[in-house]
């Protein structure tokens, strides 16, 4: 894999940067072959300068972006004057970045998380998290597409558009990190920033054939601006075409911050060495079968292929029976979720003065709100109960297993459209919202019927936010159509570094870095 290599063969003008204008000499081609530490490590050796790297970026945007829809905001001119502060030794010097427009808030820069009901809201200061990627030495230069408020699992927001899929135009990257992961597989940039509260990091991976994975509750920090984010289900991370960027990416947040609702140990050893080391044979634990039913065929024979895979590489596979019900999904997330919107849309509504009116948000976000509105606090208590319960029993599975093996999800990727609201069913929301009738929606049969749509889709991710656990996707095949398929590999919480291990090896056995689309 040609992303690996530490060297190449540069012609005059890079072997002696200095006799030359240091602009506009490193072709798509050229910059598409190297992962983000690959690109920072031709930066720090003036291979190249970190004004290429950002142009052709551009570049590649300006070529792409109008039919993908990825990108949604731009300020070049902020990563220009960043270079200014890059520091050698950062481990992505130079390396051009984007951010996903949710949680993570960027100083002097539009915040929209998707939705009208923010209208032209700017950021006054920077999250810790952003703060240390451009100390790290990245340049974040624009936001990319998601849900509004990243609340379902394909982008598709009425503010911006959707997001399509370059595999395939057609259909969806997935949600709610798509804009980002449409942007990496496209080659805009070698990684980018997502959140995953329900399986937003791991399913546009699998959808857009890249590395992603969710890390353990608590391992990156939402300060200053946010402590926990649905009760600790949502995380930050990353999306990348190699695993060793998303290692590397993770090693910038070992530090801790003062008064984090949750406390994780730092790794034994950075995360990029675990890349590199081959893990000892692993006793692995699948099933496939669903509460919603069973795999499309092709997510299957996939999940089948990486079987062999790893039974191959001196791993024992077992199967499992399904370690949940159908309502661990169906109330514990969604409960959690309706509730977390009704929450989000008081805050704005605060920060404005005025409440959020149905018109400035997407009908069935005021529907989730309004049926949160509805339930009580006593209810709520008692699903954080079965929380617990659900993680102390996957607990009690990794002392037996250390990994957990599932499709990231249960069909390949969707048409555009397919899991929205159907017109019939966005006209009455609109119509029940516009009378104030809402509230009087039953939040049971409401739930349960959006509910059953998604997880149907779905229902592998979830488990992994509601218990803390870290849980990565990986590219792993093609269904008949050519749509990338995904699988998901979950660990104990804090063990990130079995995860790396397992995916460096399964990175070699089977190479993705160079399957590209457009």
């Amino acid at each position: 894999m040609r992303w690996w290599i530490s060297g190449r063969t540069l012609d005059l003008r890079r072997r002696f940067p200095c006799l030359y204008e240091p602009t506009n000499i490193m072709t798509f081609e050229e910059y598409r072959q190297y992962d983000a530490l690959g690109l920072a490590a031709l930066v720090r050796t003036k291979a190249v300068y970190p004004n290429e790297l950002l142009e052709t970026a551009l570049a590649r945007l300006v070529e792409v972006n109008p039919k993908l829809n990825a990108i949604i905001e731009l300020f070049p001119d902020r990563a220009r004057q960043q270079m200014a502060c890059l520091q050698q030794d950062s481990p992505f010097y130079g390396v051009p970045f984007l951010i996903k427009d949710l949680l993570m808030e960027l100083a002097g820069t539009p915040y929209r998380m998707g939705s009208r009901a923010m209208g032209d809201f700017q950021s006054k200061e920077n999250s810790w998290a952003a703060t240390i990627l451009e100390e790290a030495g990245l340049l974040i230069f624009g936001k990319t597409n998601l849900p509004e408020f990243g609340l379902t699992v394909t982008t598709e927001p009425e503010r911006f558009g959707a997001t399509h899929n370059p595999w395939n135009l057609a259909h969806s990257p997935g949600g709610s990190s798509g804009g980002s992961a449409v942007a990496v597989a496209s080659g805009i940039v070698p990684m980018a920033s997502g959140g995953d509260g329900g399986g937003s990091i791991r399913i546009p991976a699998a959808n857009c054939h890249i590395f992603g994975l969710k890390p353990s509750r608590g391992r990156i920090s939402f300060a200053p601006l946010h402590g926990e984010i649905w009760n600790g289900a949502v995380v930050d991370g990353c999306l990348s075409r190699s695993v060793r960027d998303s290692a590397a990416y993770l090693d910038l947040f070992s530090r801790t911050v003062p008064g984090e609702p949750f406390k994780i140990s730092p790794p034994e050893r950075p995360f990029l060495e675990e890349v590199q080391s081959t893990p000892k044979p692993l006793k692995i634990a699948y099933f496939s079968e669903h509460p919603y039913g069973a795999p499309h065929p092709d997510v299957l024979k996939v999940l089948e292929e990486t079987i062999v895979r790893l039974r191959s590489a001196g791993h024992t596979v077992t199967e499992i029976p399904l370690p949940y019900d159908k309502t661990v999904f169906t109330e514990l997330q969604t409960y959690l979720v309706a509730t977390e919107t009704a929450a989000d849309l008081n805050v704005i509504g605060h920060e404005r003065g005025r409440p959020v009116k149905p018109y400035e948000v997407e009908p069935s976000t005021f529907l989730l709100a309004s049926i949160g509105r509805k339930l009580s606090a006593a209810k709520f208590v008692e699903a954080k109960r079965k929380w617990n319960a659900l993680s102390r029993k996957m607990g009690e599975l990794h002392t037996q297993y250390p990994v957990l093996l599932t499709p990231v999800l249960a069909q390949p990727p969707a048409p555009l459209g397919a899991l929205s609201p159907t017109r019939s069913e966005e006209i009455a929301v609109r119509l029940l919202n516009r009378l104030g009738l809402s509230h009087m929606v039953q939040y049971g049969n409401a739930l349960e019927k959006m509910a059953e749509k998604l997880f149907s889709y779905t229902p592998y991710t979830p488990l992994a936010n509601l218990t803390g656990q870290p849980a990565m996707s990986v590219p792993s095949g093609f269904s008949q159509a050519g749509l990338p398929i995904g699988c998901m590999f979950t660990a104990a919480i804090g063990d990130e570094a079995t995860l790396f291990r397992l995916a460096g090896q399964l990175e070699q056995i089977r190479p993705w870095f160079d399957e590209r689309p457009l």
